[in-house]
């Protein structure tokens, strides 16, 4: 390419690119942490919810009454990040579902093959008592990722503008200072000390 004969432009190219894989590669970390953090708040409060859940339907297990539990269940479901709930006894039978046509159908944990599915063991000294099962979404969290993604790009490339004029000054200032060294160097071996 014609573009990158002269000394100037290839210290420019060199320059660019190595600045850019650097910012590459800060920006896919930052993203790459974030992402992890986020991961582990929400693990964290599904974990926490699951067992608040579980407190409650313990009670409803222990003294046949499940309206409240149902409720709960039932307003569970305004929240953005839960999909579905269920709770079923220690027969397998289903109990509370937030799904009216699953209450009194068998539990079958084996075909709730979704990665979101998280499951709580209810028991008691005397053993268990049943399984509460809800389905988490996790379409915040792709949400949330897709528009960091958007606003780290968004703030990268008016970066890449600014390191390629930066890249294009440190190009010329070295390319200048190379044809000197070599001017002088000829100058040198053509025998002109002065």
């Amino acid at each position: 390419m014609i573009f990158f004969r002269s000394q100037r432009h290839q210290l420019t190219a060199i320059i660019f690119g190595l600045i850019t894989l650097l910012v590459s590669m800060l920006l896919w970390g930052v993203l790459t942490v974030s992402q992890s953090g986020q991961e582990q708040r929400l693990q964290a409060r599904e974990e926490v919810l699951l067992a608040f859940v579980a407190t409650i339907c313990r009670g409803g297990l222990l003294t046949n009454e499940y309206a409240d539990s149902q409720l709960l269940a039932e307003d569970l479901l305004g929240d953005p990040q839960i999909e579905k709930i269920m709770l079923a006894d220690y027969r397998g039978r289903i109990l509370i579902s937030t799904s009216s046509v699953d209450i009194g159908e068998p539990f079958q944990r084996e075909k709730l093959t979704e990665p979101t599915w998280r499951f709580q063991i209810i028991d008691n000294p005397t053993g268990t008592l049943g399984t509460l099962a809800i389905l988490f979404s996790r379409v915040a969290l792709e949400d949330a990722a897709r528009e960091l993604r958007q606003t780290s790009l968004l703030l990268a490339l008016p970066l890449l503008l600014v390191v390629a004029g930066i890249s294009w000054l440190l190009g010329s200032l070295l390319s200048r200072r190379l044809e000197m060294l070599t001017a002088a160097m000829r100058q040198v071996a053509d025998g002109k000390l002065e």
